[in-house]
């Protein structure tokens, strides 16, 4: 009986080392998790976000981020994600945070909360066209088939237009490519994406075309779970810093003006 008495003490007495050290590396693992600040963004859309030639991603959301993950004390960890993937993996808790030129749209702030941190109010699109706009081109419809970056906002008010057809592209290096070769008749950029993409390709042609008010954008914005409140607190202040030590100019100076 002394000698059960024993071993059931020595099984509880490891039994319970057992869950200290559960216990231990579950704090720890949660400790660890809460240091990180994981930023999702989509790099095809320089310079914005891109690769370097060592195949690391670099842009001016890059950069953000990083400067916004050392004003939250975080570690930052960049997670690619293709474009339209971005809002669910915020959605399932995959990502923190979406940092990746991602418009202010209507539509989405029905989906998450949306942090504004640079660009202003967006009411042209920019076609673009390989060497020469077409002599019979008055309108849109007169367009064969418009390219156009995937779940971005130029691409949801090209569909929300009659009696045009779009492709949809993964990212800008492809839209050029697909628009060089005759595959489309122009490609849709946001003004200031047009303009960096046409410093890369002198054989760019630009033209500026309103869009109806229901396409007007209202600057980017970093995104964020709807409810994570605490979050979208510490992400608005920190930005507002950023802004007032002129942090975020630098960065635009550095990426967007070059």
């Amino acid at each position: 009986m002394k000698k059960l008495g024993k071993q059931v003490f020595k099984g509880c007495k490891y039994s319970l080392i057992l869950l200290l050290l559960v216990i231990v590396v579950g704090c720890s693992t949660q400790e660890r998790e809460s240091d990180l600040l994981v930023v999702g963004t989509t790099p095809t859309y320089p310079p914005y976000e891109g690769f370097n030639s060592d195949g690391e991603c670099e842009g001016f959301d890059i950069d953000v981020a990083q400067a916004l993950a050392e004003k939250l004390e975080k570690k930052l960890v960049i997670k690619e994600l293709d474009f339209d993937a971005l809002i669910l993996g915020l959605k399932q808790g995959k990502i923190d945070l979406v940092i990746s030129g991602m418009s202010i749209t209507p539509s989405r702030l029905k989906e998450i909360a949306m942090v504004p941190y640079q660009g202003e109010s967006v009411t042209t699109l920019t076609l673009t066209f390989w060497e020469k706009v077409p002599e019979n081109y008055s309108s849109m419809t007169d367009l064969k088939v418009v390219a156009v970056q995937v779940g971005t906002y130029q691409e949801a008010y090209l569909q929300s237009l009659d009696n045009l057809k779009t492709k949809s592209l993964e990212g800008n290096a492809e839209i050029i490519m697909d628009l060089k070769y005759g595959k489309s008749s122009t490609a849709a950029f946001e003004p200031q994406i047009a303009q960096a993409m046409k410093s890369q390709f002198q054989q760019l042609q630009l033209v500026e075309l309103p869009m109806e008010e229901k396409g007007w954008v209202l600057g980017y914005g970093i995104g964020v779970k709807k409810g994570n409140e605490t979050l979208i607190q510490d992400v608005t202040g920190a930005i507002n810093e950023l802004k007032d030590e002129n942090v975020i100019q630098q960065l635009e100076s550095k990426w967007l003006e070059s």
